[in-house]
């Protein structure tokens, strides 16, 4: 896997792109799952940054391989412990008015994403995600 480490700021956040672009092509994806996983790693840096350090400061280590069948994307921070996946996911059959306020991101992680793991270890929350890359290419 390849790694960088960068400051936990929102304007990091095209530098993860660039990352990950860089590690993979819109040709090895399909361009709909190209977005979807770009997606999934701005709803997942835009958590850590707002809610990991906050109002303190941090790095996260963002790991990326890639293959012809899946890219696999891991997050690590030192922010507060909080494992994502606990969160209940969303009831999207029910109206705007009725849902929860909250956690729609990672409920869409969840859903784009092929795997999506937490755990909390050494002092690092460590979120993984993966995409199978076989399907759905357009």
């Amino acid at each position: 896997m390849k790694q960088i480490t960068i400051p936990a700021k929102i304007e990091s956040l095209q530098e993860v792109f660039n990352f990950i672009s860089s590690e993979m092509s819109v040709k090895e994806a399909g361009l709909e799952q190209f977005g979807t996983i770009k997606l999934a790693v701005e709803e997942i840096f835009a958590n850590i940054v707002l809610y990991a350090y906050h109002p303190e400061e941090g790095e996260v280590k963002i790991f990326v391989a890639v293959d012809s069948e899946q890219i696999i994307i891991k997050f690590a921070d030192r922010g507060v412990p909080f494992d994502p996946l606990a969160i209940p996911d969303h009831d999207i059959t029910l109206s705007a008015d009725e849902r929860k306020i909250g956690g729609l991101g990672v409920f869409m992680v969840k859903k784009f994403m092929s795997n999506v793991e937490y755990r909390h270890e050494n002092g690092y929350n460590i979120l993984t995600i993966s995409k199978d890359l076989g399907e759905g290419k357009n």
